[in-house]
Parts: C-alpha cells; sequence; structure tokens
C-alpha cells in the first residue's frame, strides 16, 4: 500500500523501482517463454522422432512376417510341384510299362488289320 501511496504522490524513487520490477518480471517472463518453446520443440521434435522409429519397427516386422509368409509359401509351392512331378513321373512309367508289355499285340493288330484291309 507504501508504494501505491508512493507511487500515486510522484515518489521518482519508489516509479523507478517499480518500473525496475515490472522489467525484471518482463525479462523472467520472456526467458521462461524462451525456455518453453524450447522445450515444446524438443518435445515435439521427440515426438516425431519416436513416430518415424515406431513406423520404421513396424515396416521392418510387416517386411519379415512378408518373408516368412513368401517362404511358406515358396515351400508349400515347391512340395506341391514335386508331388504332381512324381505323379507324372509315376503315370509316365505306368504307361511306359503298359506301352513295352502291349506294343507286340498292338503292332500285330495294326499288321492284321492293314492285311485284311
Amino acid at each position: 500500500m507504501n508504494i501505491i501511496n508512493s507511487y500515486l504522490k510522484g515518489d521518482v524513487a519508489v516509479n523507478s523501482d517499480i518500473i525496475s520490477s515490472i522489467l525484471e518480471i518482463e525479462s523472467s517472463a520472456k526467458e521462461k517463454i524462451e525456455r518453453a518453446e524450447m522445450l515444446k520443440k524438443d518435445i515435439i521434435s521427440s515426438a516425431e522422432k519416436e513416430v518415424r522409429q515406431i513406423g520404421d519397427e513396424m515396416l521392418r516386422d510387416a517386411k519379415a512376417e512378408f518373408e516368412k509368409l513368401t517362404a511358406e509359401e515358396r515351400r508349400i509351392n515347391d512340395e506341391k510341384i514335386s508331388e504332381i512331378k512324381c505323379r507324372g513321373d509315376a503315370e509316365k512309367a505306368e504307361l511306359d510299362d503298359l506301352f513295352g508289355q502291349k506294343h507286340k499285340e498292338w503292332e500285330d493288330k495294326i499288321f492284321s488289320g492293314v492285311i485284311n484291309i
């Protein structure tokens, strides 16, 4: 209250103290605002970095899972191809055997058919 009364009376020393206090408060406030802005930028930068890292990690995991699935699909397809090849080889062997057994008989029938015409 004394400071206010002195200010109202025009006391120069008190006015100077009040102005100095106001300037100190303003300077302190500016410093705190600057620190808060720097902290805000650091927090945003850190959050953006973390988001990128999480995204990169998720991408690596997805690629690894894709490679795993691709390898599994390749293995399954190779097994199916192998089974089909085995069945084809077995069928070919049966047909070769049948041809070997029936060749002479078929040859004779064809020859008889041609002669009897």
